[in-house]
């Protein structure tokens, strides 16, 4: 990327800075009220990070045309402007690494998207007359990352995501919605049929919904709602959270805090993950991260600062969203592990079967209290009996994960975030 060497040029006055660049490429079909749409987006950033005299200045630019002139009267204020910015005891990683991309990732060309939404409306509207497709949208994202300081740090990486998913709406006496989406690092890994059979079952699944008894009930909490509860409450183990004691894991290291059937990793050099990538945005190796073993906290999430500051290791996890915002720690692959239980509603008898809930935006990332509507399938004699609506479920995520007793074999992805079916008990529901 021909900017970051400009941008090298004008910033060597300073003993210590960071280069952050990014191309970033997107195509995406949309088809929405039987119109279909293409959206074609690209555009290129820089950011830095430089530290004059224990001041860390963080700003970015976008790569528009002269953007050059603007970039040397910026570099130009810099030193006034850090007197402005607290101490910290901050240094940027340093070492002799440099880590490049083998080969540039495949791309397709686009009328393979706009393939994929054609198939899955077709297969939607064919599982059942009572289904109405409201919006489908195929994607292909391209992005390439350049990581250089001063100090040693020389990386680069490519990725290309495809994304996949749609909405339908199934119609009787009463209408419900039901959706499905995929997305991969691979292409043919995603299966248009699969996604257009399995939104219209689900939204065919709820029809005739009735509310339940409020109760003591066992459950099992299906994998796409066990992805929202890891991917809501994974801010619990970031480094920072120890360090602004925002946690209540804090402290907890080595510490049986869920059922010993739980696993909880972070896997940064998973095959074909799409949170894989060679290196976070620091220039650090990604690697795994064992943070709970058989429901015993084993570590946190931590980028170079953070882990300089407890004493930890530096687990990789150093990322920007884009280049127009900061560095913040992020999981890369998050998953729950597996277990052995092949038919976990055999295990559960008879229960709630959770498929969706409803307000966990609202729930507390620092102690881990929620409460949540909550839908699916009551069970009866390890079957599906009826769809259930209108119920509501309080509690405490570690809670609940203490009362685990059997786990599913199969881990279900979305995105960077995984998880089996999780089967809990004497759970109170609210009707």
């Amino acid at each position: 990327m021909k900017e970051v060497e400009k941008a090298k040029e004008i910033l060597s006055e300073f003993r210590e800075f960071e280069i952050y660049g990014e191309e970033k490429q997107e195509i995406n079909y949309e088809l929405k009220e039987s119109e279909i749409s293409l959206l074609k987006n690209a555009e290129k950033g820089l950011a830095f990070r430089i530290v004059n005299r224990g001041h860390v200045i963080s700003f970015c630019i976008p790569c528009f045309p002269n953007w050059e002139k603007r970039f040397k009267d910026i570099v130009h204020d810099l030193k006034n402007w850090s007197a402005l910015v607290k101490k910290e005891d901050v240094s940027l990683p340093e070492g002799k690494t440099t880590i490049k991309s083998i080969e540039e990732k495949q791309t397709i060309d686009e009328r393979y998207l706009l393939d994929k939404v054609k198939c899955i409306k077709g297969i939607a509207e064919g599982v059942d007359k009572r289904i109405a497709v409201k919006q489908i949208s195929s994607s292909m994202k391209v992005k390439k990352t350049f990581i250089w300081n001063n100090k040693g740090i020389d990386c680069k990486d490519e990725h290309v995501l495809y994304s996949t998913g749609g909405i339908v709406l199934a119609i009787d006496k009463d209408a419900q919605i039901g959706w499905s989406a995929r997305d991969s690092i691979l292409l043919d890994k995603i299966d248009a049929e699969e996604i257009g059979r399995e939104m219209a079952v689900r939204a065919i699944e709820k029809l005739g919904a009735k509310a339940i008894d409020k109760g003591i009930y066992n459950i099992i909490l299906s994998s796409r709602v066990m992805r929202e509860f890891l991917s809501f409450f994974s801010s619990t183990f970031k480094g920072d959270t120890v360090l602004k004691h925002t946690t209540v894991l804090e402290n907890k290291i080595r510490t049986k805090i869920v059922s010993s059937l739980i696993n909880i990793v972070d896997d940064g050099t998973m095959k074909d993950g799409v949170g894989t990538s060679l290196c976070d945005c620091e220039g650090t190796p990604t690697k795994k991260t064992e943070l709970i073993e058989m429901g015993v906290l084993k570590n946190f999430l931590h980028d170079s600062f953070t882990s300089k500051k407890l004493n930890y290791e530096n687990t990789a996890n150093a990322f920007r969203k884009n280049y127009r915002q900061t560095l913040e720690i992020s999981p890369t692959n998050i998953y729950i592990q597996g277990n052995t239980e092949e038919d976990i509603f055999s295990a559960l008898n008879n229960g709630l079967y959770i498929t969706e809930v409803l307000g966990l935006h609202t729930a507390n990332q620092i102690t881990g209290d929620f409460s949540v509507g909550i839908s699916g399938q009551v069970i009866k004699n390890g079957k599906r009996y009826r769809p259930f609506k209108g119920a509501t479920m309080a509690n405490n995520i570690f809670t609940i994960l203490n009362k685990v007793f059997a786990v599913s074999k199969k881990v279900e992805f979305l995105s960077a975030v995984g998880a089996p079916d999780i089967a809990i008990r004497d759970i109170p529901i609210g009707g």
